[in-house]
């Protein structure tokens, strides 16, 4: 399972909660769950969705869920998107896209990209489509490459590749990646080359797609 989340960011100056956010944000996540876990007891939705996020990180799943559930019940609609995935995670995949669609409809744009997975998988390719299109408006960088490889898989590779174009606008490495997995198949390789090597750099790029960096360097190296 895979954590998503914005980086941390709140207007809240109180010195537990940001010393909390900077430990989680270090990796030590451990660390950070004591002063979590004191802003939690405040009533603090935010604060709730950061702890079980880091208590998930430390092994700790069954407190994770109970937070992500508190977090949902005080308004935290990222944390329908994180639940979610552990629902997908153990196969109960209508429940997963149940949360994934709530916390869509609440703005989460990591829960319109996962929906938009899921559906897709489901083959619910209508909702899917709405869902990516929906994530990539609310400035989701990944929700443009997995629509443009969606629409490819599906045989409409030039609405895919004017998708991915959209997205490459938009700074979205997976865009970038996906388009030039789609040369590289059509046997281009001198153009698949040609848009990696146009790709944003990590320090351009959305943190959330920090790990798709790998993936651009490893299909250069393939098509050298």
């Amino acid at each position: 399972m895979t954590i998503w989340g914005r980086k941390s960011t709140t207007t809240d100056t109180d010195p537990g909660l940001l010393e909390g956010l900077r430990l989680y944000d270090a990796g030590d996540f451990a660390g950070s769950v004591k002063f979590l876990l004191t802003k939690t007891r405040t009533g603090d939705p935010f604060a709730a969705f950061k702890l079980a996020n880091a208590l998930f990180e430390i092994g700790q799943v069954r407190a994770s869920i109970a937070y992500w559930e508190l977090a949902i019940s005080w308004g935290s609609n990222d944390s329908f998107n994180n639940l979610g995935n552990r629902y997908k995670d153990l196969g109960f995949l209508e429940k997963a896209y149940e949360l994934y669609e709530k916390g869509a409809q609440g703005g989460s744009d990591d829960a319109m990209h996962s929906a938009g997975v899921l559906a897709f998988d489901l083959e619910q390719f209508d909702d899917s489509r709405y869902w990516l299109e929906k994530g990539t408006e609310a400035g989701n960088p990944r929700c443009s490459g997995v629509l443009g490889k969606n629409l490819h898989d599906l045989g409409r590779t030039e609405e895919a590749i004017e998708v991915l174009k959209q997205g490459m606008e938009q700074t979205s490495l997976s865009s970038y990646l996906q388009l030039a997995l789609i040369y590289h198949e059509q046997g281009d390789a001198a153009l698949a080359r040609e848009t990696l090597l146009r790709a944003p750099t990590k320090d351009e790029i959305e943190h959330r797609e920090n790990h798709l960096l790998i993936y651009v360097e490893q299909l250069l190296a393939a098509i050298r």
